[in-house]
């Protein structure tokens, strides 16, 4: 985004820069341009279209799934700590899709 509530946000640019994001130039794609804009970003609507490396993406698909594994082992931790041996919690992380063949199914 370049603007927020009609105010540009040169702080969330910066930081996008800073994090390997770089603009895309409407003459690198002419089936992006719009009228008037033949030298520019493309942006529509304040919003900018970017491009990054592999190498980034990668190291953020790494870091979130870190912080999701992180999240699921601290609720893991959590409901686990009270486990009585005469009733014991499971905590069997299985899940399974089925097809109905009922109601829609042709």
């Amino acid at each position: 985004m370049t603007h927020i509530l009609g105010k540009a946000d040169h702080t969330r640019l910066s930081r996008m820069r800073r994090d390997g994001w770089e603009p895309v130039k409407a003459a690198d794609h002419p089936e992006l341009m719009l009228e008037g804009n033949n030298e520019g970003n493309v942006e529509v609507g304040g919003l900018i279209l970017c491009k990054n490396t592999q190498e980034n993406f990668d190291a953020y698909q790494r870091y979130y799934a870190k912080q999701a594994q992180d999240q699921m082992e601290s609720v893991d931790n959590s409901f686990m700590k009270d486990n009585d041996p005469r009733m014991r919690k499971f905590s069997d992380r299985t899940s399974t899709t089925t097809r109905g063949t009922g109601f829609g199914a042709r």
